[in-house]
């Protein structure tokens, strides 16, 4: 009689394992795919290059609901919660029959809950798909855990647990209660810690820390006795619990926020946005660098402002970014680094490179710094004197303007901006407008970030890689370069650049102890309206930004004797290997002292020729030379003029096209010209 009444039992639970298995594969089929956005919308977190924590931003749905991974988590965390919630979550399918029915039979006896059915998985399943609790919900939710189950492993169901559960307010998640209650990752937690994180869930609002500190105790003392109970901590943890574990809120990690904010939004823009942003950012050099801008605004005007950047100039990884001096400054939300501003003369140093590839001069090329007008236009030197003949090292050295203005119109304005736009950096110019000679001078507008990219040249043998947030770890995954100059240019105005921009007979200290210098070209725009300084040294690329966001000017204040302050300061964190040997001027001659530069008058850049159509032998053009002596030498299209034809003042131009003139006089390339002969019949 047993044994029928156990054949009889066997078969009763086989049938109804069976019947209930059949409705659940019948409702699972019936209903829509599980929706994990919830799971998925993790607030995303950007980390610096050694993987701590910069930055949280709210989830799309204004959470702080951070991915928890169950490898991140201590150990002893998670026996406690299953200790506490599941204690057969590793073996059953997603439901506990048998906590099921002793939770119906309390319900059915008592008329009220009094333990809960509810596995972690089913506590997942409804927070992924939150319903009111009524029966119906309560079977859908079994199914869902058990799809749950079919689908992800344990440890995957546990970090959505973990990544989800309600900790009061827009806190969700025990990594972002950790870091909000106590500043820190949940990777070693004690008993009354755990304890909190696992009795706020059960009444999240009740039992905030930060608002309810009495019922919060009492809940650790109860959850934290159980534990002691079940074995997971030993008795000797009990005087933890006396005192509640919380005393204020930690702010948000909130470091680098103009950068973290610009690596989230390109993250989304394409579409590579991950729940932690691993990024190339130094976190010691950024707070080093932060400090020093701190310090150094205790010496600026009312209302400025700075932003700083640090990269690495071969591979492009921004290793510390300053937006601006901080969100509470004035106009501090906005990321100066990005603004669009007159560069000044920052530009001069590419001017002299792309001029020595392209052989117009040499750093010795003597220049003439006497007034010449361009048109109507006349430029003048900042402190409105001239130098006479100068060598071209020195005038990129004091900034001369009128040799920089000469030496970008024989390179040619349109020359300079595309090569520039082939390196993939903006200059910008008013719509509709054309550049002109003034860009030399900071006529046009450029962004911090741009420049910095740009002299990253001179760190990486005048090739330009675009900047990048994300850690290069190998040089087979460096960006595509683009070049701007030649290995050699690059070298020589490092080396110019070595030698000079000093201020007040202060340089970084590195190089007043004869080590590895830095390399900088400042720049001061129209107005007194922006001050800069940019340069290398060694493999890192150094940008500073003095102003007013609003660009109302600050009378007297230079690149020199601002921003060039705080750049040389933050060379002095840095370090670099090996040194540069600073490039010296060669003594100028009493010849090239006294010799009067030579001009060309006629014909003009870019003038158009129409001559007879008639015998090669008879088509000549009139040169007209000012200050033309027996050292001039004349080239026409690479090909020196023939002694009688420069006595004679005349070109042969035997065809129709374009060509190059060069007048080279003692003290070097005096002038350029190109223009374009046309054939007119005579008939």
């Amino acid at each position: 009689m047993n044994i029928r009444w156990k054949h009889f039992a066997v078969r009763g639970v086989l049938g109804v394992t069976a019947l209930f298995t059949g409705a659940a594969v019948i409702t699972a089929v019936a209903l829509p795919p599980l929706d994990m956005s919830r799971f998925e919308r993790v607030s995303p977190t950007v980390q610096a290059r050694d993987g701590s924590l910069l930055n949280i931003f709210l989830s799309s749905d204004h959470a702080y609901r951070m991915d928890t991974p169950y490898a991140s988590v201590d150990p002893r965390y998670v026996s406690s919660l299953l200790a506490y919630e599941d204690q057969w979550f590793w073996l059953h399918p997603g439901v506990n029959p048998f906590a099921m029915i002793r939770a119906a039979g309390q319900w059915a006896l008592t008329g009220r809950i009094v333990s809960g059915g509810s596995t972690i998985t089913m506590q997942v399943a409804r927070l992924l798909e939150p319903k009111p609790r009524t029966v119906g919900n309560k079977w859908l939710e079994i199914v869902r855990a058990m799809q749950l189950e079919w689908r992800y492993s344990k440890p995957e169901i546990l970090q959505m647990y973990m990544t989800m559960v309600p900790m009061g307010g827009n806190l969700e998640g025990i990594r972002a209660a950790s870091l909000r209650y106590w500043g820190k990752e949940p990777r070693n937690l004690s008993l009354s810690e755990v304890a909190l994180l696992l009795s706020v869930p059960q009444s999240p609002e009740a039992r905030r820390p930060d608002r309810q500190p009495a019922q919060t105790l009492a809940a650790i003392q109860w959850v934290g006795q159980r534990l002691v109970a079940a074995g997971v901590y030993p008795a000797s943890d009990l005087d933890e619990l006396r005192h509640l574990p919380f005393e204020a809120l930690a702010p948000v990690p909130n470091e680098a926020w103009h950068f973290s904010k610009w690596v989230v939004a390109s993250a989304q823009q394409s579409n590579r946005v991950t729940a932690a942003i691993a990024t190339s950012l130094d976190r010691r050099l950024q707070r080093s660098v932060v400090r020093k801008a701190e310090l150094f605004a205790k010496r600026l005007n009312a209302n400025e402002n700075v932003s700083v950047m640090v990269t690495n100039g071969s591979t492009g990884e921004i290793l510390a970014y300053v937006g601006s001096l901080g969100l509470a400054t004035d106009a501090g939300y906005m990321d100066l680094t990005r603004a669009t501003r007159s560069p000044g003369s920052t530009l001069k140093p590419f001017i002299y490179g792309m001029s020595f590839d392209d052989g117009l001069i040499d750093s010795q090329t003597v220049l003439h710094d006497t007034p010449k007008a361009y048109g109507d236009y006349a430029p003048s030197n900042f402190d409105k004197g001239h130098r006479g003949p100068v060598r071209a090292g020195v005038a990129l050295q004091e900034s001369l303007n009128i040799p920089a203005v000469a030496i970008l119109s024989d390179l040619g304005v349109d020359v300079f901006q595309q090569a520039w736009k082939d390196a993939g950096l903006q200059l910008k110019l008013p719509r509709g407008a054309d550049a002109n000679l003034g860009l030399a001078l900071g006529a046009v507008g450029t962004r911090l970030q741009d420049l910095v990219q740009a002299y990253g040249a001179f760190a990486n043998a005048g090739r330009v890689v675009p900047l990048t947030y994300e850690p290069i770890k190998e040089a087979s995954t460096r960006l595509v370069a683009s070049a701007l100059l030649t290995k050699d240019s690059a070298d020589q105005v490092t080396q110019i650049l070595a030698a000079g921009e000093a201020i007040d007979g202060r340089m970084t200290r590195a190089r007043l102890a004869g080590g590895r210098q830095a390399s900088f070209k400042t720049g001061t725009s129209y107005g007194y309206r922006d001050s800069w300084a940019v340069g290398v040294k060694g493999p890192y690329v150094i940008g500073v930004w003095v102003g007013r966001p609003d660009g109302t000017p600050v009378v007297g204040q230079t690149g020199r004797n601002a921003a060039l302050r705080l750049a040389n300061d933050i060379a002095d964190a840095v370090k670099a290997d090996g040194a540069v040997t600073p490039w010296e001027a060669k003594p100028l001659s009493v010849a090239q002292i006294d010799a009067p530069p030579v001009r060309l008058i006629y014909p003009t850049n870019g003038v158009s020729v129409v001559l007879n159509n008639g015998p090669a032998a008879d088509r000549r053009l009139q040169l007209k030379l000012s200050g033309l002596n027996a050292q001039v030498r004349v080239y026409l299209n690479g090909e020196p003029l023939p002694a009688d034809d420069l006595l004679q003042s005349r070109l042969a131009v035997p065809a129709d096209g374009t060509y190059e003139l060069k007048v080279i006089g003692v003290n070097g390339l005096s002038d350029r010209a190109e223009f374009t002969v046309i054939s007119q019949s005579l008939f």
